[in-house]
């Protein structure tokens, strides 16, 4: 497995990343640092293959192809020719493309932060808002559902690990068979 070292070297930074961001309780400036920070980390992964494929004819091969894959989802969204949200269109087109772009070119998060009302309902002034770090969902619902945005970051990388053990195989794999 030494075809992907580098890019997993950079899914373990976001790895750890994550750990931090799920430690943050309610300091916003530093979950939007974390957040970022995964969310950097995880496209950078396909940064790091890409140039790893420079200099290695058969990742080149594979995660050419495997690339290109995933940017058809993209051009297919943007033509209304996608008739089902995929977890690769999901991760690699909304989730690692475009929050990777709101937050690098506008500083926007896609997450929401929730406050959660605790208490009877009827009695007011027992009721305190819970203002911690307990939920916050991606802000838009219709295409990511109410999952949590941490757990964003979890699928995405555990897909990216399923893409690299993948990947390393089959190049594994073509490199015996020559």
């Amino acid at each position: 497995m030494n075809f992907c070292l580098r890019a997993y070297k950079a899914l373990e930074d976001a790895k750890r990343a994550h750990e931090l961001l799920e430690q943050v309780n309610d300091d916003e400036q530093l979950f939007r640092i974390y957040w970022f920070s995964c969310i950097g980390l995880l496209r950078s992964v396909s940064e790091v293959l890409q140039n790893e494929a420079k200099i290695n004819s058969t990742l080149k091969q594979i995660w050419g192809k495997r690339f290109n894959e995933l940017q058809d989802l993209a051009k297919k969204y943007k033509r209304d020719e996608l008739d089902e949200y995929t977890e690769d269109f999901l991760i690699w087109t909304c989730f690692l493309k475009f929050e990777r772009d709101k937050a690098t070119h506008h500083h926007t998060f896609g997450y929401a932060k929730q406050n959660f009302l605790i208490g009877p309902p009827i009695e007011v002034y027992d009721q305190e808002w819970l203002d911690t770090n307990i939920y916050r969902p991606m802000g838009d619902i219709d295409t990511y559902g109410d999952k949590d945005c941490r757990d964003w970051i979890f699928d995405a990388i555990r897909w990216w690990k399923r893409e690299l053990d993948s990947l390393c195989l089959a190049c594994e794999k073509s490199e015996q068979e020559r």
